[in-house]
């Protein structure tokens, strides 16, 4: 019910009587989580590190320990094969439609967080089918690093909001590093990839596309992504859409669960 990685080949192989990474099958899966005011719900469980893997140091942990996740966004040098694809597809169906039958009358539509590619687009397609409610692609957008950072420039810009806030100095000093790196593509998209988890917290990934948001408060969302790690991401949506702070309860739904 996992995942094997040949680091020979750099090929993540479906496997469901392995017993790392993920769960693959339907035992174990879904599994429903909380973030902040929001419930989410995610198809594949991930699993935390093997001890013979921890002690593997040559078997480096991608992705929090999710190789997945790379394999199918080709990331990583990682890859997966179509029939592998297609083992891990046997229980989706089935998975999928308990999450549906979990959400039917909660939800009135789907938003997208933004991604460069399409696995939270297509687990939307089919949530939506599924429940048969519309899937809003262009509510967000990626922010810029600039804009982004604006919040962590200004914290970093007063002694007595870093203390204030709790920062270590050593978080400072990788804070400090990150902005400097950051701003000399700031018009580049914001990426956390290359951001300790502990640090995300103190930049805002999202932006309204245009501006402004069609939706309202009344309105009962499901925020689809791709994965949970920190999920910054997902209350970063939360709080565009019905205001900072605020505990309006929400759904959300990814493919793959926190570690």
């Amino acid at each position: 019910m996992g995942l094997i990685l040949d680091l020979k080949t750099d090929e993540v192989i479906v496997d469901h009587t392995s017993k790392e990474h993920l769960h693959t099958t339907e035992k174990g899966n879904p599994v429903l989580s909380r973030l902040g005011p929001m419930q989410v719900h995610s198809v594949f469980r991930r699993l935390k590190a093997s001890g013979k893997n921890r002690r593997n140091r040559s078997a480096k942990q991608i992705g929090d320990n999710c190789p997945l996740i790379y394999a199918l966004k080709g990331s990583e040098n990682l890859w997966v094969s179509r029939h592998s694809i297609k083992q891990l597809n046997t229980y989706i169906p089935l998975i999928i439609s308990t999450i549906c039958d979990a959400l039917e009358g909660d939800v009135d539509c789907i938003v997208l967080i933004p991604s460069r590619h399409p696995l939270a687009k297509m687990l939307a397609s089919r949530l939506g089918k599924a429940i048969g409610i519309p899937v809003h692609e262009h509510i967000f957008r990626k922010a810029t690093f600039f804009e982004a950072s604006t919040r962590v420039r200004a914290l970093l810009g007063n002694k007595a909001n870093i203390i204030g806030a709790g920062v270590s100095p050593d978080d400072e000093k990788r804070l400090r590093r990150i902005v400097k790196v950051g701003m000399q593509q700031a018009a580049a998209p914001y990426s956390a990839k290359d951001i300790g988890t502990s640090l995300r917290q103190h930049f805002d990934p999202l932006k309204f596309r245009g501006g402004a948001s069609p939706l309202g408060a009344e309105d009962r969302v499901l925020f689809v992504d791709d994965l949970l790690a920190t999920g910054e991401t997902l209350l970063a949506a939360h709080d565009l859409l019905y205001g900072p702070g605020e505990q309006t309860s929400s759904r959300a739904a990814t493919w793959f669960s926190k570690v």
